[in-house]
Parts: C-alpha cells; sequence; structure tokens
C-alpha cells in the first residue's frame, strides 16, 4: 500500500513533530512527494498546504501537477520566490 510504502521516508509517523507545511520533490524514486504526503495525512489525520518541487518539465508531469492543485515549482527554484509561496501557504493555513 501507498501507505506502507511511504513509510520507508520516515521512520515512524507518530514520531514527526507537527507540520504546519510541507516542501517536497515531486520525484522521490518509486514514489512521488504528493502521494507520500497524502499517506502522511491519512494515516495521522493531519492537514497543512504542501508546495511541490521539481525537475521535470514533462507536459505529462504538469498536467498532474495542475490536477493536484498544490502550488508547485520547476527547478532551479528561486530562493526569493520559494520564501514567498512558503510565506504565503503559511498565512493560509
Amino acid at each position: 500500500s501507498t501507505v506502507t510504502k511511504a513509510a520507508s521516508y520516515t521512520t515512524r509517523w507518530d514520531t514527526i513533530v507537527p507540520v504546519d507545511a510541507a516542501i517536497i520533490d515531486y520525484d522521490l524514486g518509486e514514489e512521488r512527494g504528493p502521494d507520500v504526503i497524502a499517506a502522511f495525512c491519512k494515516e495521522t489525520g493531519a492537514s497543512f498546504p504542501m508546495l511541490i518541487v521539481t525537475g521535470s518539465t514533462e507536459p505529462e508531469v504538469l498536467k498532474h501537477l495542475q490536477k493536484l492543485g498544490h502550488p508547485w515549482v520547476t527547478k532551479p527554484v528561486n530562493p526569493d520566490v520559494l520564501l514567498a509561496l512558503v510565506a504565503s501557504m503559511l498565512r493560509r493555513a
């Protein structure tokens, strides 16, 4: 299951401190970052905004990112843009 696979990215869900927001790479090898965050939220009941970072410019990936409805940026990420996006996410959270 996705939760089981996603668990490989953490030691244990219940050892993670409260999360205000997440910045995660889209491509984590065998998993997709948004799937890992979704599994974490489902398992823990947490809810927080997520910013997705990707190095891909493939039309299929960009279309999938648009469908997800979360803010996303492509690499390389301008630090000023990153800070502005995180600040905006935290204001809305």
